[in-house]
């Protein structure tokens, strides 16, 4: 018997690629592609980074740690997974989908290894330069967000959305823990082993993966809350960015403030708090302000709906009346 035609499974990442809620068009299929292109555009420039490139593909800062081979290497196959996913589930897709949490796993297995044998990268010709205070050690964040990427792809392929999207935000907090490290002037030999040597491109590319992630599984979980037609939707769409950012931002000023001398630090931790609350004030009013125009709203339609009612219900005895009449 001949093979029939390549089976095709729908994801959910290609299921609802846009809706309209409350006037927000929220089109995930072009989130998703440039949180792919994100993530691949940095581990490949990484790579380049360290075959032809100069050293600031790498690390961005000549001082700072560089993203080392292999965990640019886990980032790309992560990439290639995610987009098959993405694309129609015919033969070839679904083989690399199915194989792609492996290949992720075999570069965290490779790093370890590299790792712990203190081996130099044959094929490269070159090591990882030595961080100061840190003797060129592996970032255990980094291990972390590529195994939670690995499992979320392995869920994903699964069905099993809840999970991964949980492994997706794992992923991305380490992202943004890296990003707000190095906003405050991050130093290697200053933080817990946790971010030690976690560089700065594998923290964005960490940000944007786990965020793909996400945004793969739109149905279920806190995306589906973010893309639900309900009020709690509105309040966390209105309140995601200013709540994401004050904070980072109050620290900020703080940690300036405090650098540059223009104030003490008591005085900075005063003015960053009342500027926090501020911010945190100004959101709830303007929720509250959306969730009275939407009950105002609801008012009208449920008045228009009984006259309506009201009129079809008198529609409906005129007829009955003039059918009765010989």
């Amino acid at each position: 018997m001949g093979r029939g035609p390549p089976v095709v499974v729908q994801h959910s990442s290609q299921q609802g690629r846009r809706s309209r809620v409350h006037g927000v068009h929220l089109d995930l299929w072009h989130a998703q592609v440039a949180a792919l292109s994100i993530t691949t555009a940095v581990a490949a420039l990484v790579l380049l980074g360290w075959t032809v490139g100069p050293e600031t593909l790498r690390s961005v800062h000549p001082d700072w740690a560089a993203t080392r081979p292999w965990v640019a290497g886990g980032l790309l196959a992560f990439c290639v997974g995610a987009a098959a996913l993405m694309a129609p589930q015919t033969r070839a897709a679904r083989a690399l989908t199915v194989a792609s949490p492996f290949l992720v796993l075999g570069c965290v297995v490779g790093l370890v290894v590299r790792d712990a044998t203190g081996r130099a990268y044959p094929m490269l010709g070159q090591d990882m330069p030595d961080v100061p205070g840190l003797d060129g050690r592996l970032s255990s964040a980094s291990v972390i967000g590529l195994v939670a990427l690995a499992v979320a792809l392995a869920c994903l392929d699964r069905q099993r959305e809840a999970v991964a999207q949980s492994l997706g935000i794992l992923g991305a907090v380490i992202g943004l823990t890296g990003l707000t490290s190095y906003l405050y002037g991050f130093r290697a030999d200053d933080t817990g082993v946790f971010l030690n040597s976690l560089a700065l491109p594998t923290s964005v590319a960490l940000l944007a993966a786990g965020l793909l992630v996400a945004l793969l599984t739109s149905d279920v979980g806190l995306m589906a809350l973010l893309r639900s037609d309900t009020a709690g939707g509105l309040i966390v769409r209105w309140l995601l960015v200013p709540v994401a950012l004050t904070p980072a931002a109050a620290a900020a000023l703080v940690l300036w403030l405090a650098q540059e001398d223009v104030l003490g630090l008591r005085a900075a931790l005063a003015i960053s708090a009342a500027l926090a609350t501020v911010g945190a004030l100004a959101g709830l009013w303007l929720v509250a302000a959306r969730l009275r125009d939407l009950d105002e709203q609801r008012a009208v339609a449920e008045s228009a709906w009984e006259a309506t009612s009201r009129a079809l219900a008198a529609n409906g005895r005129a007829s009955a009346t003039w059918e009765d009449t010989p």
